[in-house]
C-alpha cells in the first residue's frame, strides 16, 4: 500500500471520530435526555472525551474553537489541564490560546465551578495555576466576583497561591473586619442589618438577605429590578407573572436566541399575544445577526420539521428539542431567499407550536424533495418511527433514479445526544448528521456539516477552526482595549 493511501486512511479515521466528537460536544450536557437517563449520557459523554484526547490531542484542544457547548468546554479544559502540557512549544502555545479564548466565551459562574473541580481533582500543576491567575486577572470588577461567587472565588485563590488586593483578601478571608472602603464590600456588610443596602447587591446574593430580613416577594422584585442582569430577568419572568401584583421589564433583544425560545415556549397563549410584536421584532435581529458570513440568504432552503412528542425533551432539558426546530423556522423563513417548511404533523400556527404526535419524516421528506431546493435541512432527534428507517430507503431510492438533478444537499440537524451510538441518532447511513444545541450555533453548525459530509478536507476543517481562534483572540483583546 502506497504512503498515499496510508495517509488518507488516517486522515479518515481521524476525521470520523472528529465528527463523532464535535457531534456530541454539541448535544451533550449529561443531562437526562428522552430516551436516555443521565448514567448513560454521563458513561458515554466522560468515555469519549478520553478517547479523543487519548489520541488526538491537538484536534481534542482545537475542538474549543468550533462552537461546542459550555459543558463540554469546560471537560475539554479540565482534561487538557489535567494531562500537563503537550511537548510541542507550539502545540503548547496554540492550547494556551484557546484556553484563554474558551474561558472568555464561558458564564463566570461555569468557570468558577470549573476551577473547583479542578481542586476537587487535585490538578495544580504550574500550567493550572498560570490559567486561574490569568482569568482573574482579566475579569473587571474583582470586588463585585467576591461578592457574587464568594466562596468559589475564595477557593479557586487558595488552590492556585494567588496575590489579592488587600481589601479583597480581607473580605474573603477575614469574618472579623468590620469596615471595607470598596463600596460593594461595605454593602454587603451593612446588609446583614440594613434591609436598604440589600439593593446594592447583586440579585443572587440580595435574595439570600432578603429572606432572612423577611422581605415580601413583590416588593423584593420591584426594588431590585435595576440590578438584575437579562438572563435573571428572564428566568424571574415566569415567577413574577404569578405573583400578579410584579411585572419585570424585559430586553427581548438582549436575551440570547435559544433562551428566548425556551421561554417563548413556556408561556400560554394570552401572554404570547401580548407580547408577539416583541417576540418577532428580536427574531428579526437575531436572523439578521446569524445570516452574517453564510450563504443562506443565497440559496432555496427547505426544512423538515420533527415537532413529535419525543421532541418535547426529558425533564432535565423541557421543550429544548422543539426550541431547536422553532428557531431554526423562525431564523430561515426571515433570512432564506426562498423557503418552505414541511412538518412532520400538521401546524396551524407555528408561533403556537407544540410537541405532538408520532415521527413521520418521510412524508415531509417527500414534498420536500418536490420543490427542488438547494438545500433540505431536517430538524429531529433521529428516533424515526412512523415507519423506522423509511426516510433513509426513499432517499437512497430518490438518488437512484436517473434523468433527475440530484445536487440538491441533504442535512439532519439532530438536537438529541445518543449516548448508545456516542453520536446523535442518524436517519440513514447516507445523509450527514450533525449536533446543534442552540439556534444561535446554527451558522457554525452549517459549516461543520460540509466537513461531516465530506466536502471538506479535515485540513480546510482545522484551517477554519485556526481562523475562528484567530477571530476570538482578536475579539477578546478588543474587548479588553475598550
Amino acid at each position: 500500500m502506497s504512503r498515499t493511501k496510508v495517509n488518507r486512511s488516517v486522515d479518515q479515521i481521524e476525521g470520523e471520530d472528529l465528527v463523532l466528537f464535535i457531534n456530541a460536544c454539541f448535544t451533550c450536557t449529561q443531562q437526562k435526555e428522552f430516551y436516555d437517563t443521565q448514567l448513560t449520557q454521563t458513561l458515554s459523554i466522560d468515555f469519549l472525551h478520553e478517547y479523543i484526547l487519548g489520541n488526538y490531542r491537538r484536534l481534542y484542544a482545537l475542538t474549543l474553537a468550533s462552537g461546542i457547548n459550555h459543558f463540554n468546554k469546560c471537560l475539554v479544559i479540565q482534561n487538557l489541564l489535567s494531562a500537563g502540557s503537550p511537548e510541542m512549544e507550539e502545540d503548547k502555545a496554540e492550547e494556551a490560546a484557546l484556553i484563554k479564548v474558551a474561558l472568555q466565551q464561558i458564564p463566570v459562574n461555569r468557570v468558577f465551578n470549573l476551577f473547583g473541580q479542578l481542586k476537587k481533582r487535585r490538578v495544580n500543576n504550574r500550567r493550572t495555576r498560570a490559567v486561574i491567575k490569568r482569568y482573574l486577572e482579566s475579569r473587571n470588577n474583582l470586588a463585585f466576583d467576591a461578592v457574587k461567587y464568594r466562596s468559589k472565588l475564595r477557593n479557586a485563590i487558595l488552590h492556585a497561591h494567588i496575590k489579592i488586593p488587600h481589601e479583597t483578601g480581607a473580605f474573603l478571608f477575614d469574618d472579623s473586619v468590620e469596615s471595607f472602603v470598596t463600596p460593594i464590600f461595605d454593602s454587603f456588610r451593612r446588609a446583614k442589618y440594613s434591609q436598604q443596602a440589600i439593593y446594592e447587591l447583586p440579585y443572587t446574593v440580595a435574595e439570600s438577605f432578603a429572606q432572612r430580613h423577611g422581605v415580601p416577594r413583590p416588593s423584593f422584585l420591584k426594588k431590585i429590578e435595576g440590578n438584575l442582569t437579562q438572563q435573571e430577568r428572564l428566568r424571574l419572568q415566569a415567577s413574577a407573572a404569578r405573583e400578579k401584583k410584579t411585572a419585570i421589564d424585559l430586553d427581548f433583544g438582549a436575551v440570547s436566541l435559544t433562551k428566548l425560545l425556551l421561554y417563548w415556549l413556556s408561556l400560554d397563549v394570552e401572554r404570547r399575544l401580548v407580547l408577539k410584536d416583541q417576540f418577532e421584532s428580536a427574531l428579526g435581529v437575531h436572523a439578521t445577526k446569524l445570516s452574517r458570513g453564510t450563504n443562506i440568504a443565497d440559496e432555496k432552503i427547505a426544512l423538515v420539521a420533527d415537532r413529535s412528542y419525543s421532541m418535547w425533551g426529558s425533564s432535565d432539558k423541557k421543550r429544548r428539542p422543539l426550541a431547536i426546530v422553532f428557531g431554526v423556522h423562525q431564523i430561515l423563513r426571515r433570512v432564506a431567499k426562498s423557503y418552505g417548511v414541511f412538518w412532520s404533523t400538521p401546524v396551524k400556527d407555528a408561533m403556537n407550536l407544540t410537541a405532538a404526535g408520532q415521527t413521520n419524516i418521510v412524508d415531509p421528506f417527500i414534498e420536500a424533495l418536490k420543490t427542488k431546493p438547494d438545500v433540505i435541512l431536517i430538524v429531529s432527534d433521529g428516533f424515526e418511527n412512523d415507519p423506522p428507517g423509511l426516510t433513509g430507503r426513499v432517499y437512497d431510492a430518490w438518488r437512484g433514479i436517473e434523468g433527475i438533478d440530484h445536487q440538491v444537499r441533504v442535512l439532519h440537524l439532530n438536537p438529541v445526544y445518543h449516548a448508545e451510538s456516542y453520536d446523535v441518532k442518524p436517519l440513514s447511513n447516507n445523509i450527514t448528521s450533525v449536533g446543534i444545541r442552540n439556534v444561535e450555533d446554527l451558522p457554525v453548525t452549517l459549516e461543520y456539516g460540509r466537513f461531516a459530509s465530506g466536502q471538506a478536507s479535515l485540513g480546510t476543517l482545522e484551517k477554519y477552526l485556526r481562523g475562528k481562534l484567530s477571530e476570538h483572540t482578536m475579539n477578546t483583546k478588543l474587548s479588553y482595549e475598550n
